[in-house]
This record gives C-alpha cells, structure tokens and sequence, in this order.
C-alpha cells in the first residue's frame, strides 16, 4: 500500500450554524464550508437519498463496526439525548447571592464528535482484489480501535465505527457522544488545548490579541501530535507515509519514489519478522533436537538395547537439521528473487502479463528487457524462485500506470470538451448578429415602406406600425401571432374554404381591394422570417391581384377601367375608384419673410 495518510475529525450540533440571510438555508463555518447539523451527518452516514447524491451508484451498502450502538435508529436516539441533556452554569442573583443553576444544553453546542480516517485505495479496486480488501479492513479496524482508546480516555463513549464502499476511495468514519455531559468539545484534541491555553491565562492580565494567539498555536500542536500519534500507531508498519508531497515540497518523481520506498520498506518489514519467525522456529527445533541427543546418549549408557533406536532419531534429527538449512536457503533465495523481479518490473524489463480465456496471468518481457536470449534466460531464472510475489508487485504496478494513462484520457477528453464548448458560444454569438442584423435590416424596410407610404398619402397598415413601434423600443419584432400582427393583410392558406374566399373578395370594393393588397404585399416583405407566414401572404398576395385584372382594377395606378376588366361580370359588382394620392405637381421653394 502506497501514499500518505489522511485523518481528519470535527463536532457538530443540533442546530448547525444560524445561515447568513433568509436565502441560506444552512450557515458556513469561518473557513467557507457548511455548517451541517448532528442529524444531517447521520443521514449521510446511512445513505438517506436526500444525503447521498455523491456516492457511486450499485455499491455496497455502509459497513458498521458496532459500539455502544450497532445500528443507526439506535445511534440518532442516543444523539438526540446527549443534546437534551441539562448542564450546570453560575448564577449571581440580585442580591449578590451566587448559586449554581441548570438549564437545558444549546441547540448549537457540538454534540456529537466524528473522525475519518481514509486510505490511498480506491473503493473499486478493493472490491476485486480480494487480498486488498483484506488488508484495507484490518487497517481500518486497526484506526478505529486506536480512536476507541484515545476517545474512552478522554471521557467519551465511542458508538461505532462505518465503512462506505460507494466513494472512490475507501474510508472510515468513527462517531463518539458524550451522555453524561452532552458536549464532545474535550474530544477535539485542538479545542481541549485551546480551552486550556485560556484557563490557565485568566488572573495573567495578557491581551486578548496574545492569548488567541497562544490558543491557537496549541490547538495547531496538538492536531499534529493526533496526526504524528496515529501515523506511529497505525500507518508506519503499513507503509504509508506521515505527510504528501506538497507539505515536503517534493516534485512527482521524487514523491512516487518515496512512496515506493515506504512500500518496500513495509514488505521488508513483513519478510523480516517472518524470517524472525522461522529462526525462531529453528532454533526451537535445536533445541529440540539437543534435548534428543541428551535423551539418546542417557539411554545409550543405560541399555545397550536401546542404541539401534537411539541411532534412528539421531538421523532424524540430521534430517530435519538438512530440511531447515535448505528451508533457510530458499528464504533467502526468495529474498534475492522478490528483489531482482521487483527491480526488473521498475525497469521495465518484465511487465504483468493479464489473464486471458486461454492463459493464467503472468509474466512477460517488457520493453527494455535484455537483447540477448542468454540474459533472458537468466532474468527468467533469477525471479523464479519467487514468481508469485513478483506477479503480484506487477499487477499493482501494471495497474498504477493504468490509473495514470485514464487520468491523462480524461484530461484529453475535458480539453475537447472545452474546445466544443467554445466553438458552440462562438456559433451561439454568431447566430445572436444574424438574428440581430435581421431584425436591423426588418425595421429599415418597415421604415422605408411607411416611409414612402407617407409620401404618397397611402394607407401605412397596422401590423407596419406595430413592426415601427418594436423596432424603435429597441425589441425584437414578434410575429408569433402570424396573420394577427398585421390584420389589414389579407392571407390564404391550403386549408382555407374557397366558398369564405369568394364572399369575401364578393364583399370587397375596389378602393378596399388596393388598400388590402397594398398592405398584404408590405406582409410578405416583411414576414421573410416566418416561411409559412410568408407563403399566406404570398398566396394572398396572387389571389387579389387575379380578382383585381377580373374587375379591370389597376393597382399599381389606382385607377378603375371596366374596358380592361378580364371578367365583365366581375367588374360590375363594385364600380367605385380606389383613392389616388394627391401628387404634388410644382413645389414652391421661395423663402417668406414672418414675423
């Protein structure tokens, strides 16, 4: 197991901290986080739905190490009282009378104390290898009983410990109360120094300014000495180290060094003490076998008879001394073997060679293996003694630089991402000119066609007034109401009945058929946006222009002339002239002298 530790602890309360403004619904501690309350820690320990968004889906439910409490019903029930309970405060009366009084614990005092201890393994790998988890397990067990001890001695009562599998890295989270007297402050091993730091200051008439700083630089000593004390507990023999990178001021490479250091280190501690164990062994079994030259020769000076016996265990025991030597030499054949296998996987002269359908996992040669078959061969035959722990050395590695290329994929895949994203703002603003440069280019020709509407005395249709007046707010014109936004037009549609048609055209006079086209055209031109809505007009548009040539109307001039009407029945229903706009034949532009 490779990396640094990670072990960090706070209290919380019933109440949380009382939010900012109306728009909060929960306050922020002094350094940004939120301030969550005793219950809401519960519910994301039990994976309520409304506390677990953050979790990975179809993962094992939480893993509970049973205290004082052994499920989380239990648990709330216990912190609901250790907030209820009543404490005792100094009370001065009127009087001058001092007494002690009792009144029921704040809503915001800290009630409930939790820790969590996380390791460098990720949930997902622990779930498949199952000597991982099986170590992760003790390890976290190991944390928890050295919590358990720290807290019972400070006064607390440890409820239970809870492992969650659904994150990406495998954690433990260790809760504590207080029964008796409610707060868990003397828990917090910073908070209890500090707390010290000001008791021991009252009577010494030093400024607030001083003592806040000899407070804080106790609570700071003492977080570390929690910190220093769980790594010499529980971390060192497991390999990992007291503080990462960033806090040694270490680059990557050295870094991973260091990591792989403590890892071999960890390795040879364990291959140490079993070499410990086995001299042990041994050295019983010298003993033993001492004690059994001891008993021969007592019987050989005793009984002639018993020799050819004595002679048997005497060689027996020549066999075992033979098969513990050889056993002692495989040892440190193994030794040799795991060093050289390990030293070859760094250098990538051997790599991990997965499981397939056809073959069992191994080994095979790497991209900087020897040339020479001869060098093979004897990298071949110096790891053998030990090829299942260098298998297992390869698989962790493999699956290191599988960690680190996902990672680069994923910095690759955010980087197109972004890329994409920029080019659809940049499309989005591009649209956003051409929709604006429409609308620009949709008030002009309003404006030019009211314009000369005006200059000829013409009739300036509502829906143009209406495009004006948006258009001079600075709006976007709407035209979602289709044939509404101009209602002196006239649109026909492939649905509309052609009898309604006819009675309508039937009903028109001439001066109104001019005064509909004329609007109806400026209602094409200026629906180009809106292609269905142009094609009504446009439709509209042809229709009076054929009932205009049957009465013999000429739009274009304004004048009525039944001779050139293509239909004289037609021209006959309405035999008033459109109105002709009065023309201005000679300007005078004398300048006149008023007062």
């Amino acid at each position: 197991m490779q990396g640094y530790q990670f072990a960090h602890m706070e209290v919380y309360s019933a109440k949380g901290r009382t939010a900012a403004g109306p728009e909060d619904q929960h306050g922020n501690k002094k350094n940004g986080q939120r301030a969550w309350t005793a219950q809401e820690i519960i519910d994301e320990l039990e994976r309520l739905e409304h506390a677990s968004r953050h979790v990975i889906a179809d993962r094992p439910a939480p893993e509970i190490f049973p205290g004082a409490v052994d499920n989380f019903s239990d648990l709330r029930k216990a912190q609901i009282a250790a907030a209820s309970v009543k404490e005792k405060f100094p009370y001065t009366g009127k009087d001058g009378t001092r007494s002690m009084r009792q009144r029921k614990l704040r809503a915001d005092a800290a009630s409930i104390y939790a820790s969590v201890v996380s390791l460098p393994v990720r949930t997902e790998e622990a779930l498949e290898d199952e000597d991982l988890k099986s170590r992760s397990v003790e390890l976290l067990k190991d944390s928890i009983d050295h919590e358990r001890r720290r807290i019972e001695k400070a006064g607390g009562r440890f409820m239970m410990g809870v492992v969650h599998w659904d994150e990406e890295y495998l954690h433990v989270h260790i809760i504590a109360l207080e029964p008796e007297l409610g707060r868990v402050d003397h828990l917090h091993p910073g908070r209890a120094a500090k707390k010290r730091v000001f008791e021991e200051s009252q009577g010494q008439n030093l400024p607030k300014k001083e003592v806040n700083k000899l407070g804080n630089a106790a609570y700071c000593d003492a977080m570390r000495a929690w910190q220093t004390d769980f790594y010499e507990e529980v971390f060192r023999d497991a390999g990992l180290l007291r503080v990462g990178p960033r806090r040694e001021r270490m680059s990557r490479a050295d870094y991973k060094r260091m990591k792989e250091a403590a890892g071999l280190r960890s390795e040879d501690e364990e291959r140490r003490a079993g070499l410990e164990r086995w001299d042990a062994d041994v050295s019983d079994r010298a003993k033993m076998v001492r004690i059994q030259e001891d008993v021969i020769a007592e019987k050989m000076i005793q009984a002639e008879h018993l020799r050819e016996t004595a002679e048997r265990k005497n060689d027996e025991a020549a066999e075992a001394i033979e098969r513990s030597e050889a056993r002692e030499a495989s040892a440190a054949a193994r030794a040799d073997a795991l060093d050289a296998g390990t030293t070859a996987v760094l250098e990538r002269q051997i790599a991990y060679r997965p499981k397939t359908k056809h073959r069992p996992e191994g080994l095979q040669y790497g991209p900087n293996a020897p040339e020479e078959k001869s060098e093979r061969c004897k990298l071949a035959d110096r790891i053998l003694p030990a090829f299942d722990g260098v298998i297992a050395f390869a698989r962790r590695f493999a699956a290191i630089e599988r960690r680190e290329q996902e990672l680069q994929e994923s910095e690759d895949a955010l980087s197109a991402r972004s890329a994409d994203l920029r080019q659809r703002e940049a499309e989005q603003r591009a649209e956003e000119q051409r929709q604006e440069a429409q609308a620009a280019h949709l008030g002009w020709r309003a404006r030019m066609i009211a314009k000369a509407g005006r200059k000829l005395r013409e009739f300036v249709p509502k829906g143009l007034h209406n495009i004006l007046e948006a258009v001079e707010r600075g709006e976007e014109p709407d035209l979602s109401k289709g044939i509404e936004m101009f209602p002196d037009a006239y649109g026909v549609s492939k649905e509309t009945d052609r009898n309604a048609v006819q009675k309508q055209l039937d009903a028109m006079s001439n001066a109104g058929l001019a005064r509909c086209f004329s609007a109806t055209q400026d209602a094409y031109l200026l629906s180009e946006s809106d292609e269905t809505l142009q094609s009504t007009f446009g439709m509209g548009v042809r229709v009076l222009a054929f009932e205009a040539r049957q009465r013999g109307v000429d739009l274009e001039k304004g004048r009525y002339d039944p001779s050139k009407a293509e239909n004289p029945k037609r021209a006959t229903l309405h035999t008033d002239t459109p109105h002709e706009a009065i023309r201005v034949r000679r300007a005078v532009r004398d300048r006149q002298l008023v007062r």
